[in-house]
């Protein structure tokens, strides 16, 4: 079937996400540190530099630098001047969305994207692609209905009937609560900032961290919401599932050990992942692949298994790409957030949905016809 591929390019990967995580780390902040790098290492980067809406952070960092003449740099800067655009359409549009909404009686929050870009220090330092519009459960099933007949079609919507992330949590309790908080005036309801942590740490975990964006996004809350709110309770972060819980630390060692999340400015519980409060090593490893990746199964031009079927190039893409890293793996499996080795949760995992993939291109069996009665 789907054979597991060799590790080819892992330690280019890693040594990339090193560099990576060097410059986005501080990023957000205002200033941002000073960089210190090689031009022949920012060279090195090449488009993982920009991957999945990096770029605009990357080019703060070295706005202002020896770095900032550097060819890779100049094309960073016109990445951010897109993303810019790109977002202020998605405001513009949010807004006509969320007004459509409410003119119906119906109150959306807004998750992710937006929410989470309004704690940069400018949006578009993080871009996003859709306006996910998560609501409480008496109003998701009209909203859904609502949305089949807007007249919004050219809106990029994804509605969200349930928050699999928070799936331990009591969805009327989330929503009592979210707050309020301002875009061009008007009032948008978005998630309490623990919710949106733990959700933001689990998403991050389920796809592998292919954005390097979801690992920023805990710094970002971390340090905007954790430090500076003086209503941000730990508790609530980390209350619920036991391994959902201990996932969400994990997320949140790697935030402060790659990008420096002040994680003990925050008063974060001291994890217990480590003998001494460090993330897995095989956790960090992973992640720094990750950063350091130029190509992932979620990148817009990669085929989806089923399509790739018919050509065996795109096939052998496919097996390469679909190869979960071992932070994906752990959560697609629900195995412990140990210090154990990930190897075999690699292979239980990739075999697990190769058989899924046969299964579904399998014909379906047909039921035998009933004799008739002879009454």
């Amino acid at each position: 079937m789907l054979a597991p591929p060799t590790p080819r390019g892992g330690q280019a990967a890693e040594r990339r996400g090193e560099a990576l995580a060097r410059l986005l780390a501080g990023s957000w902040r205002t200033p941002p540190p000073p960089v210190d790098m090689a031009p022949e290492l920012l060279q090195s980067l090449g488009k993982v530099a920009a991957r999945r809406g990096t770029g605009g952070l990357v080019w703060r960092r070295l706005e202002g630098s020896p770095l900032a003449g550097h060819p890779l740099a100049r094309s960073l800067r016109d990445t951010f001047r897109w993303q810019a655009l790109a977002v202020r359409i998605l405001e513009h549009q949010l807004l006509e969305v969320v007004a459509f909404f409410r003119g119906h009686g119906i109150e959306p929050v807004v998750i992710k994207g937006w929410s989470l870009g309004r704690l940069y220090p400018h949006p578009a330092f993080r871009p996003y692609g859709d306006l996910d519009l998560w609501f409480s459960p008496d109003q998701a099933a009209p909203a859904l209905e609502l949305w089949a007949t807007a007249p919004h079609p050219q809106a990029p919507v994804e509605i969200h009937s349930a928050l699999r992330h928070l799936r331990d949590r009591d969805p009327g309790e989330v929503f009592s609560r979210t707050r309020l908080v301002p875009l061009d005036g008007e009032p948008l309801r978005v998630l309490a900032p623990e919710d949106h942590l733990r959700l933001s740490a689990l998403h991050a975990l389920e796809h592998g961290l292919a954005s390097p964006l979801w690992i920023v996004d805990l710094a970002v809350l971390v340090e905007t919401e954790g430090v500076s709110d003086p209503r941000f309770h730990w508790d609530l972060v980390l209350e619920g599932n036991r391994w959902m819980s201990e996932g969400v630390k994990v997320a949140l060692l790697l935030a402060r050990d790659l990008l420096g999340a002040p994680l003990a400015e925050a008063g974060a519980p001291l994890p217990r992942s480590g003998a001494d409060g460090s993330p897995p090593r095989w956790a960090r490893k992973a992640a720094l692949r990750a950063l350091g990746a130029e190509q992932h199964y979620m990148d817009p031009h990669v085929p989806d298994p089923e399509s790739a079927l018919s050509s065996p190039r795109a096939l052998l893409t496919v097996a390469r790409l679909r190869w979960a890293n071992p932070l994906e793996a752990t959560y697609r499996l629900k195995a412990p957030w140990n210090v154990l080795p990930r190897p075999l949760v690699q292979v239980a995992d990739y075999l697990w949905r190769a058989l899924g993939l046969l299964m579904r291109r399998l014909p379906p069996r047909r039921m035998p016809s009933a004799c008739p009665s002879r009454g």
